[in-house]
């Protein structure tokens, strides 16, 4: 009997480097980090597009006023309709990347919330383990080992994305 080791060659390499990780957590951390990429890439081209658009208003601004100081000259009545037609396309490309970033806020919106998406930002490991395991015991003495402030603020983060739901025998009756 032989055996097959062509398993072996279909083995990613990053499963090989971290074999306590589930595939589906790496394939939901690489589908968020790319989202966020794709925000932070979003905010960074309007930033720049408005801050070009800044300056053509500057440059179109102070030609304006040059050509009502002096004598109209062809020259500067083409760079002005050359400044003017480029002021249009940035205005253009502003509504663009703004119309981007609103629908990127409105799928971040919908990402699910759960304990993934929520511990990434400051939850001890004891309070992953506590959803997790649904051990509110656990939880109560995680949070009071937490100050006050920092308690309330995770709390509150768990009940708006209905990972806690408070006053559940309230809600049944």
């Amino acid at each position: 009997m032989s055996l097959d080791y062509g398993v072996w060659d279909r083995i990613s390499v990053l499963v090989l480097t971290r074999p306590f990780v589930d595939t589906p957590s790496l394939a939901r951390l690489d589908k968020t980090a790319k989202f966020q990429q794709r925000g932070e890439d979003l905010e960074s081209s309007f930033v720049e597009c408005r801050r070009l658009l800044q300056e053509a208003q500057r440059q179109l601004g102070s030609l304006e006023e040059q050509v009502k100081r002096e004598e109209e000259d062809e020259e500067r009545e083409a760079e002005l309709k050359k400044i003017q037609a480029e002021l249009k396309k940035l205005e253009k490309d502003e509504k663009f990347f703004l119309g981007l970033l609103e629908e990127h806020r409105r799928d971040e919106k919908k990402l699910p919330w759960n304990v993934d998406t929520i511990c990434s930002e400051g939850f001890s490991k004891e309070m992953q383990r506590s959803f997790d395991e649904k051990n509110t015991e656990m939880l109560q003495y995680v949070m009071n080992k937490l100050n006050p402030e920092e308690g309330r603020y995770h709390l509150q983060r768990c009940i708006d994305s209905g990972l806690w739901v408070p006053d559940l025998k309230e809600e049944e009756d």
